[in-house]
């Protein structure tokens, strides 16, 4: 059910736009920000007990920057609409602004009532691709921030910087999940450290990952919890015209393919090589989008894997399931991989 048809049954929502006339956000046709933020006074003020989340559309510049503004749109259009079918009636949602949303739920819920609320959203509206105009479908996420009024705050600037909070703690764990505040868990984070904390961390535990695997075993678990952790298809690492390790979450897809000779010449000459979406370079290099059509890559990214200046092969990330935005933080976690994957391999360890 749309906000647009909730709103027909909503006393509250009728009665706002009876005084204040369009209510809806334009572009969206959730709540616009003001009479959503009113909504969630109007609840604090008769003590009417409910469930707060922040949901923010994770990496969105970067989907703007890649895909332009019109797609931006749609994602937000299809987005928000994917949510608001999965949760029906039973709750409401807001444009905050920008990519994120607010939703609330009225009623006072358990812990493990909320988690399976914003479990089943996440399940049936948030992880799934979005169909766009151009006949495509992207895969997006969105990490959340919960909390509950009156347990958790009692205003709404309290309850939203407990969302806030959550929402960042989310992004610190790696996004595309939701948390639940919980006063012992999560009442001391510091938002200006835990900002900057989520890339380093996440480069810390593969560097624990590989330090603490057996030699022989190394490059193989860097693979593993590379490709669970983004989500991906894969990680192969090739040399002398075969794969010699790799990592595959699908088996049924089977071994990744030896990329053409042009592609490695041009790899000679840059550290790495990205494709988010292969309908990008469909006009551009039409041979290697044959290549990547007929073997199922949607998206990679290709380094060049070299220790003390001696090439030793190349090893690829990629995607089969979904065109991706690599992020900034992605290309982060690949470089350490392959600057410790050629340290490994250089010494024999491969």
């Amino acid at each position: 059910m749309l906000m647009e048809e909730l709103i027909l049954k909503h006393k509250y929502f009728q009665a706002i736009r009876m005084k204040n006339g369009q209510i809806l956000d334009p572009l969206t046709k959730t709540i616009a920000r003001s009479p959503m933020i009113s909504y969630i006074k109007y609840l604090i003020k008769n003590n009417i007990p409910f469930t707060m989340g922040i949901f923010d559309v994770d990496n969105f510049k970067n989907v703007n920057d890649n895909y332009g503004h019109q797609i931006g749109d749609e994602i937000l259009v299809n987005f928000s609409r994917n949510v608001m079918n999965s949760f029906g009636s039973t709750a409401v949602m807001g444009r905050y602004g920008g990519d994120e949303f607010l939703i609330v739920r009225e009623g006072e819920k358990s812990y493990d009532e909320i988690n399976e609320f914003v479990g089943h959203i996440y399940n049936t509206g948030v992880r799934k691709p979005i169909l766009l105009s151009t006949g495509k479908s992207l895969m997006v996420s969105a990490t959340t921030g919960i909390c509950t009024f009156p347990k958790d705050g009692k205003k709404y600037e309290e309850l939203f910087l407990l969302c806030d909070k959550c929402l960042y703690f989310g992004k610190h764990e790696g996004r595309n999940c939701y948390t639940i505040y919980v006063e012992l868990l999560h009442s001391k984070i510091d938002l200006s450290k835990t900002k900057k904390r989520g890339i380093s961390e996440r480069i810390i535990k593969l560097y624990k990952i590989l330090a603490n695997a057996e030699k022989k075993n190394k490059a193989y678990k860097g693979m593993e919890y590379i490709t669970n952790d983004m989500s991906i298809s894969g990680v192969a690492y090739f040399n002398k015209n075969k794969i010699q390790i790799s990592y595959e979450k699908n088996e049924e897809y089977g071994k990744p393919p030896l990329l053409p000779d042009d592609f490695i010449k041009d790899l000679e000459e840059k550290e790495y090589i990205r494709v988010d979406d292969i309908e990008r370079i469909k006009e551009k290099d039409p041979a290697l989008y044959e290549f990547c059509y007929k073997n199922n890559l949607l998206s990679f990214v290709v380094f060049r894997v070299t220790e003390k200046e001696k090439k030793l092969g190349y090893v690829m990330f990629y995607d089969s399931d979904f065109r991706r935005v690599w992020q900034e933080d992605d290309l982060a976690v690949f470089v350490v991989f392959v600057k410790s994957l050629g340290m490994i391999t250089h010494f024999g360890i491969v």
